[in-house]
């Protein structure tokens, strides 16, 4: 498990609870029946928090698993060393060097 991993896996019980540790990797928007408005509010902003990444609410919609959550902090650079999960460019949207976070 990578430290992107561990620590959002942590965001996600803090947001589910009652989801077994073992299914959170696997979490999606359509498996797990709590995974609501709210909740997608509130993990992205403990994600954001715990990872020092703004998260571009327009692309909201595609945060939806814990797969694409983790996928869109490590192109934004969340997890290295140094300057803890700020773009070294790009943008919110994109990822380091311009990439598409999500593509």
């Amino acid at each position: 498990m990578t430290d992107i991993d561990a620590r959002l896996t942590k965001c996600f019980q803090a947001v589910f609870p009652n989801l077994p540790a073992e299914k959170i990797a696997r979490a999606t928007l359509d498996t797990v029946p709590e995974w609501d408005s709210i909740a997608t509010a509130t993990l992205l902003s403990l994600a954001s928090e715990e990872f020092d990444v703004a998260i571009d609410f327009e692309i909201v919609e595609r945060l939806n698993s814990f797969g694409s959550i983790r996928d869109y902090l490590a192109a934004a650079g969340a997890g290295e060393p140094g300057e803890r999960g700020r773009p070294s460019s790009g943008n919110a949207t994109t990822g380091p060097g311009g990439s598409s976070a999500l593509s």
